[in-house]
């Protein structure tokens, strides 16, 4: 069970989070007593969970493999604290962070392989982290670490890091296959394979894994998920064994669907019939998929519909860890990623009617009863539309999200004995990420059922055409976006863990700046000309919904944005008995905004950009036994000068992005236990 209360604006709240993880901090409970897995997100010490004075969630393969079932949120909701689902298929879950105010893809919580994002910056478009990257049997666990120090290296953030760590391969060969068959036209294979890359007194190991699957998906909607990851590692490790050099890369080509919320029946709130009277559980479909919208500029097709969310692409990392005497250790992360992406999004609405409709509702909800007498037909086969039948306007939106990323990161850390162990680290981030976001948006109209079909309206006098409304199912080119973010992103940090006999303490600072850039076409509606119109499309006296058409103006809006945030962080933990700990952290820390939702005046400057100010404290227990791992906690957390970025309905069908500024704060209780009963 995992219960979590969303804070309310600008008032206190409790929040009592009881969860059953698979794994949690004190590590896995089993027979011989608690797994104690070292900890390598969010700090430069080794130490197990149970031993740090940060929250930490392991999972292993096996516990990956029993939640792993359609979507990172089937993984992520199993974990304290975090509230997680799947938003509308296998990419971009809503996940939300305990006591912060808002439900996002990923705004607070970086995902990281081998402790490097997949995507460095937040906010350049609307597109999860997850969107670039899969997991897969080359996985050997899964870190999430929150509070403390955990937020000051690498990327950063005081809502916690989410990693996922590869297997590498040693001097023993290994592998595995597996296969999934199922119904709805599923398909897929996964493979793992490691070993030597050499003789038997290599230093060079490999590992590769990927996978390649097709679904037809569990609803009903003829688009499907179709698509390969190939991603793997060459580790090297160093003649004089001072450390190791890995090499990481991925290749992907993958397409998935995303589902939408559909209208239900508005009193009892249960789905409704279709047209053949099948309870309808999606809207989406791919006829229209091919179809043709006259610009101003010629016409613009729909040719990526089938694909849902498609990524293309690929990332190489390296990661260097060395020691360099008995005093020092240098870490060194560096990655380029560049993908191809498209999001194409499904809309069961048009903006103007947001509930499906009879034949004569919709005319007179548009107030088109004087246009003439209205003759619904299916596009595809020209037969009328059943006068009984119900109809549906919906948006499409076609996101094309090309985006590139590198990153960096080095640290340098010096051990040595007062009256404590101290390990000093001082580091710095870089990274520099670019997206685009050209979109476009269409109404159509169709009926009412699954997998639904695209309608034609014309409207005549008589015999004689007196007005052409949906077009092989178009009624309207609504939306038009050209967007190109990109931000320069530079950290500093340096940090200090103390281990003793019985206490463990850290402390720490970041400064970090981040400087944006950002391009934007503006848009206006354009007037087509009606007997131009008719001899390009053939539609006979097209209305105004298709003659005035949304599109790029050929201005753009120019800004650049720049700020400074810091963090400051401590966290102490003390040894009460060998199976108890005690510890509490706290930090001051940060999120940028994110670059998409900086708007521009009047006068054509970009708003203020200012950090958003969040400040987290955590104390508690640590429970360590052969059958049971626990432990808990209480939690205080507040964020100033938040920006929410929400789509609403805009002018004409349009969807456009709104911001609102909040401020929040929550407070609760978080218990986490695991007890083992028997073996297996």
């Amino acid at each position: 069970m995992n219960a979590l209360m969303k804070s309310r604006l600008c008032t206190g709240v409790a929040a009592l989070c009881i969860c059953a993880a698979p794994a949690i901090v004190g590590g896995q409970a089993s027979d011989e007593g608690p797994v104690q897995e070292v900890v390598v997100t969010g700090t430069r010490m080794e130490r197990s969970a149970f031993a740090t004075p940060l929250s930490v969630v392991q999972m292993n393969e096996a516990d990956l493999s029993r939640l792993r079932a359609s979507s990172q949120a089937d993984i992520l909701t199993t974990i304290p604290g975090v509230k997680a689902e799947g938003g509308g298929g296998e990419v971009a879950p809503n996940v939300q962070v305990r006591a912060l105010p808002s439900a996002g893809q990923f705004q607070f919580t970086p995902l990281e392989y081998n402790g490097v994002p997949t995507f460095s910056t937040f906010g350049l478009n609307s597109s999860a982290y997850d969107v670039y990257a899969r997991d897969d049997l080359g996985v050997e666990r899964l870190e999430y670490v929150t509070g403390g120090v955990s937020n000051l290296f690498g990327p950063g953030s005081v809502a916690g890091i989410i990693n996922y760590i590869d297997k590498t391969g040693s001097a023993t060969a290994a592998g595995s296959l597996q296969t999934e068959f199922a119904d709805k036209g599923r398909i897929r294979g996964d493979f793992f394979t490691s070993g030597p890359a050499g003789g038997a007194d290599s230093n060079t190991f490999y590992a590769l894994s990927g996978f390649y699957r097709y679904d037809e998906g569990p609803l009903k909607t003829d688009l499907t998920t179709n698509g390969f990851q190939v991603r793997g590692n060459l580790k090297h490790r160093l003649e004089d064994g001072s450390g190791t050099f890995t090499l990481y890369g991925q290749l992907i080509d993958d397409k998935v669907q995303y589902f939408v919320p559909v209208p239900l029946d508005p009193v009892g709130k249960e789905r409704i019939d279709g047209i053949d009277g099948r309870k309808v559980y999606s809207l989406d479909t791919n006829a229209i998929d091919g179809m043709r919208v006259l610009l101003n500029g010629g016409f613009f097709t729909l040719d990526h519909v089938n694909d849902g969310v498609s990524t293309s692409g690929g990332a190489l990392s390296g990661v260097l860890d060395r020691k360099i005497s008995d005093s020092w250790r240098m870490a060194v992360k560096t990655k380029y990623a560049r993908y191809e992406h498209r999001f194409g999004l499904f809309d069961a609405t048009d903006g103007q009617v947001n509930v499906p409709e009879t034949l004569s509702q919709f005319v007179a909800n548009r107030n088109l009863g004087s246009a003439g007498t209205p003759v619904f037909t299916y596009a595809s086969s020209g037969l009328p539309v059943p006068g009984s039948a119900l109809l549906v306007a919906s948006r499409f939106t076609d996101r094309d999200r090309p985006a590139s990323d590198f990153t960096g990161e080095f640290d340098l850390t010096r051990t040595f004995d007062l009256a404590f162990t101290h390990n000093v680290t001082l580091g710095g981030f870089v990274s520099r990420a670019e997206a685009r976001d050209f979109t476009r948006t269409i109404r159509y109209l169709t009926d009412f059922k699954n997998a639904p079909e695209l309608v034609n309206l014309q409207f005549f006098n008589g015999a004689t055409a007196a007005g052409t409304y949906s077009l092989n199912g178009l009624t309207g080119a609504v939306g038009f976006a050209n967007n190109k973010h990109s931000a320069l992103r530079t950290a500093f940090y340096v940090a200090d863990q103390m281990q003793g006999t019985r206490w463990a303490l850290d402390v720490g600072a970041r400064v970090e700046r981040l400087d944006g850039t950002i391009v934007r076409e503006t848009s206006r509606n354009i007037t087509l000309n009606a007997a131009d119109y008719t001899l390009q499309t053939g539609a006979p006296a097209p209305m105004a919904n298709l003659l005035t058409v949304a599109n790029g103006s050929g201005l753009f809006q120019r800004g650049k944005v720049h700020t400074v945030g810091w963090d400051l962080s401590m966290g102490g933990l003390y040894k009460l008995a060998d199976s108890v700990n005690l510890y509490a952290n706290a930090s001051r820390g940060f999120f940028f905004p994110e670059l998409r939702g900086v708007q521009f005046s009047g006068l054509g400057a970009p708003q203020s950009f200012e950090p958003e100010v969040v400040v987290m404290t955590e104390a508690g227990v640590k429970f360590s036994t052969a059958p049971f791992v626990g432990s808990v906690a209480v939690f205080y957390v507040t964020e100033k000068n938040r920006r929410q970025v929400n789509f609403v309905n805009g002018p004409g069908g349009s969807i456009v992005e709104t911001v609102n500024r909040l401020a929040t704060k929550g407070y609760g209780v978080e218990l986490n236990g695991q007890y083992r009963l028997v073996r297996g």
